[in-house]
């Protein structure tokens, strides 16, 4: 079932020829908005995503309801590895490869396990 659920997958994808397939992460999804002006970077304050149904998280997740910021799954530490090992690397990637807009978003969400 899987390999014909991928067969339909790969043949209605136009845009590329590769399929990924992740593993279910089990944890809190924070999202961070970034700017930059190529070199340097200013985040927005982290937000965490709430997309489950009903209150007190319970139901099914909606895909994308919304989130709300500030968060406490955010600490400092935290950001501090995101912007260092994720945001920094990415927009200086950008950067070297010649494909960086001047004041250019990148938002990012991380499953935190």
């Amino acid at each position: 079932m899987l390999i014909l659920g991928l067969h339909r997958i790969h043949t209605d994808v136009e845009s590329g020829n590769e399929v990924v397939i992740e593993e279910f992460l089990e944890g809190d999804e924070l999202s961070i908005l970034t700017f930059s002006d190529g070199f340097n970077i200013k985040s927005l304050p982290p937000a965490q995503d709430h997309k489950r149904i009903f209150d007190g998280d319970q139901g099914p997740n909606t895909g994308g309801m919304g989130c709300y910021a500030p968060t406490r799954i955010a600490p400092k530490s935290v950001l501090k590895i995101v912007n260092e090992t994720i945001l920094k690397p990415t927009i200086d990637g950008l950067r070297q490869e010649g494909t960086f807009y001047p004041l250019m978003g990148l938002h990012h969400d991380t499953e935190l396990t």
